[in-house]
């Protein structure tokens, strides 16, 4: 597995992503503050057979950040305009959370260019509720005074066996771009 950058040729945005395998190509796309990491072990699973490529969200990760306000489908866009740049003309993606909604926008408004789409824990018909305290979540990010770890309190239990995987979470929560994620929050 190999981590590698691309640079957007219209936005000049650097893409980070992990590359492994060989065989048809699959997409990976992480959730909001997350990064490709968080598929390793798909990666080392899935690498057998495929030609996995799991990028890092713009402000994720090792990836550039858009430099104005954006919504989901510039995040939709700017994976298209990643893909355009590679040599394989169609991808099997597969996204969670966000990053499912990623992925179905890029089965919808750039068809020819997917041959599968998986989306894993997506939203759906969120409550207003819910969306109220998504777009709360996102208001505190973009004002710089959101606790990043308050996400692992919903994601993780208190059993010892999760806790290797709660500080591996953590870790990449607290490295998080704050413009990035709150940009990402926002669109989400």
């Amino acid at each position: 597995m190999m981590r590698k950058t691309q640079r957007l040729s219209s936005s000049q945005m650097r893409v980070s992503y992990l590359e492994a395998g060989q065989g048809a190509p699959l997409v990976l796309i992480h959730g909001v503050g997350m990064n490709a990491e968080a598929w390793y072990p798909q990666i080392e699973a899935l690498s057998a057979r495929f030609h996995v490529i799991a990028v890092d969200m713009p402000g994720h990760g090792e990836s550039d950040a858009f430099s104005r306000p954006v919504s989901l489908p510039d995040y939709v866009a700017w994976l298209a305009e990643f893909l355009d740049q590679r040599p394989e003309s169609r991808f099997a993606v597969a996204g969670h959370s966000m990053g499912a909604l990623i992925a179905a926008g890029l089965a919808i408004d750039y068809p020819e260019r997917v041959s599968h789409a998986i989306v894993m824990s997506s939203v759906y018909r969120r409550s207003d509720a819910a969306r109220q305290a998504v777009l709360r979540r996102a208001q505190e990010l973009a004002a710089g005074s959101a606790d990043l770890d308050s996400p692992l309190v919903r994601w993780f239990g208190d059993d010892e066996h999760e806790t290797a995987l709660r500080e591996r979470v953590g870790g990449w929560l607290q490295q998080v771009n704050l413009q990035g994620y709150a940009d990402a929050y926002q669109a989400f």
